[in-house]
């Protein structure tokens, strides 16, 4: 059994005091909010942690302190400036490091054709055989655009990396902020695709934005592996995120992978 975390941990740079009016101001400050992550990040007693909105001196923070528990750190940044990136950490005692690349869209909704998202493509090694993880943040774009939306174009190219030909034979999980809800036509096309959602059964919101609570967060997975969703505390519209033991606008996704199912 192998488990796999996926958390948008909020970058310092989206945080806007006007958004988060209801949150004690002392809960947003870095160094108050920094060593809150880490400690939510060791709860989870992952061996595979993919991260969302992480930025360079977090990941700095992170990973200094994940080496000492046995965890090798990856790290991408988002193009254009952005403040963050996506990272991944890894239990060497449970996982073994392949190959991993970091693959920014083709989207056509930036500079040079890209908006500088990105997916951080991981092959691993485990006792239980090999297993393809791509841990990525989709680009918010505006619900019931019929064409050009960007998360849609992202999701098809997410399909046709981790799906598409030439494709290594492995076990597949596609984690992290797909910035839509479960009828959204982007993730009905990854479902549509033959990817399990590890938490159908269970579904609720996973955070909160401009005081509504929704479900935008998800580890897809090939359905060959049994996935065990861990249960997440339940919030609403009138959850206020970050909070004491909560340290950012999203929860922390955690699933417990059975590779020998396939």
């Amino acid at each position: 059994m192998l488990r796999l975390a996926s958390y948008n941990v909020l970058a310092d740079g989206y945080i806007d005091a006007q958004r988060y009016v209801h949150v004690p101001p002392a809960l947003l400050r870095p160094e108050t909010r920094h060593a809150a992550l880490l400690r939510r990040i060791r709860g989870l007693d992952a061996d595979v942690i993919c991260l969302q909105e992480v930025e360079a001196d977090v990941y700095a923070l992170l990973g200094a302190a994940l080496a000492r528990d046995g965890y090798l750190g990856l790290y991408a940044p988002k193009l254009h400036r952005k403040p963050d990136g996506c990272a991944a950490f890894l239990r060497r005692a449970s996982v073994e490091l392949q190959q991993h690349d970091a693959v920014y869209f083709r989207d056509d909704a930036g500079p040079g054709g890209r908006s500088g998202h990105l997916a951080l493509d991981l092959y691993l090694e485990t006792a239980s055989g090999p297993l393809r993880v791509i841990g990525t943040h989709l680009k918010w774009d505006a619900d019931g655009r019929t064409r050009g939306h960007v998360g849609e174009r992202q999701a098809e190219e997410l399909l046709a990396l981790g799906l598409g030909a030439g494709a290594r034979a492995a076990p597949l999980v596609v984690c992290g902020d797909f910035n839509a809800t479960p009828e959204s036509r982007l993730v009905q096309r990854i479902l549509a695709a033959g990817l399990g959602d590890a938490y159908a059964a269970s579904p609720q919101a996973t955070a909160v934005s401009n005081g509504s609570a929704r479900r935008i967060d998800y580890v897809f997975h090939s359905t060959t592996l049994n996935a065990a969703p861990r249960a997440l505390p339940p919030i609403d519209d009138a959850a206020m995120l970050p909070a004491a033991g909560e340290p950012s606008d999203h929860l922390p996704l955690a699933v417990d992978l059975d590779l020998r199912a396939g």
